[in-house]
């Protein structure tokens, strides 16, 4: 990895979902959040939060712009180059989890392994390696491996499976998590001990956190917080 500063420096972005004057879009002059930060982006639904990370994290290419993450930059890619990127070097949280219904726990924690060689050779060289890291990331964000490790992912709570979501996110040690409101559907006190979780992990890691959230109370957690429109000027609000 490249010794930099930002984790993520975006600049002169524009990027629109079609060609249509009602069609949503949005511009962008810069963003940058330095590595091993703790960064929070607060909007409300439909104000571009989500089309933003999927911009930063290589699924969504604008129509132009500078996106540089761990000092590389998107933008240059081709498509096959992105996925390859995002496979070695980001842990994505999703807003709806995107687990694999019919893999168990510990399938689905893996599967960035099977997809990255890169984050495979961080945990190790062999099988057995690959599943205690695994197992040891359920147990530490709150999922015993041993009572829920072999159980189908479609039969966990909203809980347990944001957590699992989370380990997967985790696992190999990518130097960049984006989160897309991963506690929308937590109680209080569930997303106050998935948060403190989450923050051990990426200390431990020394990892790059960036979520995106409507939560306005969560923001003293954070190293850094911006709003979403004070980062991008956009028009329609049809996209979240």
């Amino acid at each position: 990895m490249k010794n930099i500063r930002s984790a993520i420096q975006l600049s002169d972005l524009c990027f629109s979902w079609g060609n249509s004057a009602n069609d949503f879009n949005f511009k962008l002059n810069n963003f940058v959040l330095p590595v091993n930060t703790s960064g929070i982006i607060l909007g409300s639904s439909g104000s571009g939060k989500s089309t933003l990370l999927g911009i930063i994290s290589g699924i969504i290419k604008p129509n132009v712009g500078v996106i540089k993450v761990l000092g590389e930059d998107l933008f240059k890619m081709t498509g096959s180059q992105r996925d390859r990127f995002r496979a070695d070097n980001i842990g994505i949280i999703f807003q709806q989890f995107n687990l694999i219904p019919y893999l168990s726990t510990l399938e689905n924690v893996l599967l960035p392994l099977r997809l990255s060689l890169k984050r495979r050779i961080s945990c190790g060289s062999s099988k057995e390696q690959y599943i205690y890291e695994a197992k040891k990331l359920l147990d530490a964000l709150g999922v015993s491996s041993k009572k829920f490790g072999n159980q189908l992912a479609s039969t966990l709570s909203v809980g347990q499976q944001q957590r699992v979501a989370a380990a997967r996110a985790f696992i190999g040690s990518p130097p960049l998590i984006i989160a897309d409101e991963p506690t929308s559907s937590l109680d209080e006190i569930s997303e106050t001990d998935f948060l403190k979780q989450l923050f051990k992990q990426t200390s431990t890691n020394k990892t790059t956190l960036l979520l995106v959230s409507h939560n306005k109370k969560i923001i003293p957690k954070f190293n850094k917080s911006f709003e979403i429109t004070d980062i991008i000027q956009s028009t329609l609000s049809q996209k979240t």
